[in-house]
């Protein structure tokens, strides 16, 4: 047996890291091969470093990784073995024992001992490696690195399973695979730390009943574990366990001890339903309704009796909207009930109601909505007479000095850059945060190093309301009447008059426009991965365009098979990206393929048909989803004839952002600035805004302008 010298330093490589260079010789298939770390970039790598050949423990560890072999190389991986004896020795040992001849991966020689030296596994007075074991992904970092004493041997599968692991957290960052992780297996997304969880249940006031129905399934097991841990930090929750209830398992409900409970969550509600977990919590608790209390009356005055059942994926940043109106709701209704409902979870009710997109509401059975949504929108739909009395609230507002429609990133900075010049401002958007809601990560905001959409959405909310700012949300503006004094009209009918007005109204997802789009949208047809994706769990999908290729590493990790087609002769996006989308084993790119019909059985997808542009030939694919991800288009039909706009229907706009119409600016995606990013939006609608102002204190006030009735004549 070989033993480390107790004296001699070793210094871990640092995760993260990218690997020393090296140039080696491996005995690989019956021949000698050139092997550097250049041969490792664009694919995930193992490197197992051993003692040496024709020795007892190393045939036992380098044979269990021979007949796993195939497994590692089905997700892409490749396998490389290291000790400081020449690949000439690798080739003889090879040749002569049962157990290492079936080995099909590269055997490294290093008698140099340069590799063995970088990764910090070399004994030098033996002249010999530790059992070392390295995990590198295409970029040519150490996700893992495990050093073993040489008398312990290592196991195939468990390294199989990390290896699944790190590929797993690569492809969905901000996920945590827990202990005993295995594929398929729930994932933790740690949003709140449990001390900080427990800070938010010191604002319980009032005691809070959690009803578990569970199985002796796995799920139901963790389930447990996450309600014991939340009971375990207020001592005012309680939780009780049902195993023989008609519920779905494993589930539960929230509520007041003793009272009917109109919440509960069907499956385990982490990764971006933790924090309506967390909210029914508080909510139910008795901490303050966030709703206006006109909001709270209208809802406590519904008619009837509503059981909605909404189907989310924790990966979904639009679901969380939903789920928390409707718990919302049924707190302050008891004759509304919600139940959400994980869609990757209960798949056997997804696919029995064909549900293809998320989220998905069914009302009393019957679909109700599919996207986000909010509780005005929500109430809209349930109170017939809501939008008209909505309708003439906005009609009777008075004319605004600046109003803004649209409610992204462009909209906000325009906000409050004209509030803070103590003009009258409104905002009127159909949703705030716009095309923002529907982004999982951002990462290249100047000072915000790491945030989501949803999130960043939320924070430009809160600050628009720091000032005196008029928000008028779910509501959509169907036209622009110019005049000297500015007319928006919306969709509800109702007519909002301002002096100047700024357009940010973003942009949507572009359509493919081939047969079968629309006919299948959102049953089968999708435009978010992140959103959508676990829907299609353990089946083969499509998508293409610009963004495809993040979205085809996304989807690699859930899906059964993702074919990436590319119209053009090669793909565009960074090497970074294309390196990692090769890397996995699960995915095909088909260049030089035009789309032209999405095919179905009449319920939902189950073909895509596109056209070889080498050769002229129509080809099928089968498959049950197709992502679309062409780009986003400007939302400015609204607008055709009224301000100037480009070929590609954006609005132009000048050095002010001033748009043709005299009074009326534009910022944002929906303009002719090029680099469709947030931060430029911001600058642009900051920039709108002040152009707005400029313009206001250049030109006579139109409201001051307009004739008055004559005055009666007073009595003597």
């Amino acid at each position: 047996m070989i033993q480390a010298d107790a004296t001699q330093e070793y210094t871990m490589p640092i995760i993260n890291s990218k690997i020393k260079p090296f140039n080696a010789t491996a005995y690989h298939n019956g021949e000698f091969v050139p092997v550097s770390d250049q041969t490792l970039k664009g694919k995930w790598s193992v490197i197992v470093f051993y003692p040496a050949d024709f020795t007892f423990v190393c045939p036992t560890e380098l044979g269990d990784l021979a007949e796993r072999y195939a497994e590692f190389k089905n997700r892409g991986v490749e396998i490389y073995s290291v000790s400081t004896d020449t690949h000439f020795t690798h080739k003889a040992w090879h040749d002569t024992s049962d157990t290492i001849g079936k080995i099909a991966y590269p055997m490294i020689g290093d008698p140099t001992l340069t590799i063995s030296r970088n990764f910090d596994v070399l004994i030098e007075e033996e002249g010999m490696a530790l059992r070392g074991t390295f995990i590198i992904n295409p970029e040519g970092e150490i996700k893992l690195c495990e050093i073993h004493d040489n008398g312990i041997g290592r196991d195939a599968g468990e390294l199989l399973r990390k290896v699944q692991a790190a590929q797993y957290i690569a492809a969905h960052p901000g996920e945590v695979c827990p202990a005993k992780w295995a594929p398929e297996a729930q994932t933790l997304k740690p949003s709140l730390e449990l001390n900080q969880l427990k800070s938010y249940l010191e604002m319980v006031s009032r005691p809070i009943e959690i009803i578990a129905s569970v199985d002796d399934s796995e799920k139901s097991r963790e389930l447990l574990a996450l309600l014991d841990d939340i009971s375990s930090l207020s001592e005012r929750i309680d939780v009780s366990v049902r195993r023989d209830d008609d519920q779905r398992k494993p589930s539960f409900s929230i509520g007041e001890p003793g009272k009917p409970s109109g919440i509960r969550f069907a499956g385990i509600p982490l990764g971006h339903e933790f924090t309506s977990l967390v909210l029914a919590l508080l909510q139910t608790g008795g901490h303050p309704l966030k709703l206006d209390d006109a909001l709270i009356q209208q809802i406590r005055e519904l008619d009837g009796d509503y059981q909605f059942d909404t189907y989310f994926s924790l990966s979904c940043q639009n679901c969380p909207e939903v789920v928390q109106a409707l718990n919302l709701m049924a707190l302050i209704n008891p004759r509304i009930r919600h139940v959400a409902i994980d869609g990757a979870l209960f798949q056997d009710e997804v696919d029995a109601r064909q549900i293809m997109a998320v989220p998905t509401t069914f009302l009393n059975g019957e679909l109700f909505g599919q996207g986000r949504s909010g509780v005005k929108d929500i109430l809209a739909k349930l109170d017939t007479h809501a939008g008209a009395r909505a309708a003439q609230a906005l009609q009777d507002k008075p004319v605004f000095d600046i109003l803004i429609v649209g409610g992204g990133p462009a909209g906000a900075a325009a906000a409050i850059y004209a509030a803070r010049k103590g003009i009258a401002t409104g905002v009127v958007a159909e949703r705030f945060g716009g095309q923002v809601l529907d982004t999982l990560s951002i990462e290249n905001f100047v000072s915000v190093q790491e945030t989501e959409g949803p999130k960043f959405a939320a924070a430009l909310e809160q600050h628009v309301t720091c000032y005196d700012v008029d928000i008028m949300d779910a509501q959509r503006a169907d036209a622009l009447i110019p005049g000297p004094i500015q007319q928006v009209r919306l969709a509800s009918g109702a007519v909002l008059k301002a002096k100047t007005v700024v357009l940010a109204t973003g942009a949507r997802w572009r359509e493919i426009n081939v047969p079968g789009e629309r006919e299948y949208r959102n049953r089968g047809v999708a435009y978010c991965p992140h959103c959508d994706g676990p829907l299609f769990k353990g089946k083969r999908v499509a998508g293409g365009g610009n963004s495809g290729v993040e979205a085809a590493i996304d989807l690699a990790g859930i899906v059964s098979h993702v074919t990436l087609l590319e119209y053009g002769a090669q793909l565009r996006a960074d090497a970074i990206l294309q390196r990692k989308l090769h890397s996995l084993p699960n995915v095909t790119v088909i260049t030089q393929a035009q789309t032209t019909k999405i095919a179905g059985n009449g319920s939902k997808v189950d073909a895509l048909a596109y056209k070889d542009l080498r050769t002229g030939e129509s080809r099928r694919i089968e498959l049950a989803g197709v992502f679309v991800q062409i780009g986003l288009v400007p939302n400015t039909e609204w607008l055709k004839g009224v301000v100037e706009l480009s070929a590609h229907g954006e609005i132009i706009v000048d050095a002010k952002g001033a748009t043709s119409v005299a009074g009326v600016f534009a910022a944002g995606d929906v303009t002719t600035v090029p680099f469709k990013q947030i931060v430029i939006s911001v600058g642009e609608g900051a920039k709108a805004s002040l152009g707005a102002f400029d313009y206001l204190i250049r030109h006579a006030d139109p409201v001051a302008a307009e004739p008055q009735p004559a005055s009666e004549p007073q009595a003597a």
